[in-house]
């Protein structure tokens, strides 16, 4: 019987967890759902206890790692870090997206080579908030739309020394033009 209702009730726990995470209503936490969840898994013996320990002591480093790396981007953030960055990827990018899309991936790559690729997926996203946030652009919208084959574009622009080094200049970097 257990076997029957583990499958449906992990999914619904996990949506449940999921949509708690999307909607973030004041008075539940997503550690209070994904906690009930694992409970209700448990009392109706979806999975056993034996499992559920074996399954904490394997995830626990890794677990571990993230509230570290979720507590020091909060620390940096408290520091002014991301707005620091934030504010130089957006002066010296001139408000070329071009440009902003290469600093971007600088630092995406610099976080990635010291801390590993975890840590840029808590670090990243806000230091592009702020830096978008400086440009007074919306983070949301694009600014060209997506490319398609077989006319894709490239948004990293010819460089002045290589003018056929694109096959063609993406809308988004109006301050280049195409050869005649």
């Amino acid at each position: 019987m257990a076997d029957a209702i583990a499958l449906p009730l992990a999914l619904l726990a996990l949506t449940a967890t999921l949509a708690i995470a999307l909607v973030r209503p004041s008075h539940v936490s997503e550690a209070a759902a994904a906690l009930a969840g694992a409970v209700v898994l448990l009392a109706v013996r979806a999975i056993s206890l034996s499992r559920a320990e074996a399954s904490l002591r394997s995830l626990g480093p890794t677990v571990g790692f993230l509230a570290a790396l979720l507590l020091i981007a909060e620390g940096c953030r408290r520091e002014g870090l991301f707005e620091a960055i934030g504010h130089l990827m957006a002066r010296r990018s001139g408000h070329d997206p071009c440009r902003l899309l290469a600093f971007v991936f600088i630092v995406a790559s610099a976080v990635t080579i010291v801390l590993g690729l975890d840590a840029t997926v808590v670090l990243l996203p806000p230091i592009v908030l702020a830096t978008t946030a400086r440009l007074s652009t919306d983070p949301k919208r694009r600014s060209t739309p997506a490319p398609t084959w077989p006319t894709q574009r490239r948004c990293c622009c010819r460089s002045p020394t290589s003018p056929t080094s694109w096959p063609s200049v993406p809308a988004a970097c109006p301050s280049r033009t195409s050869p005649s």
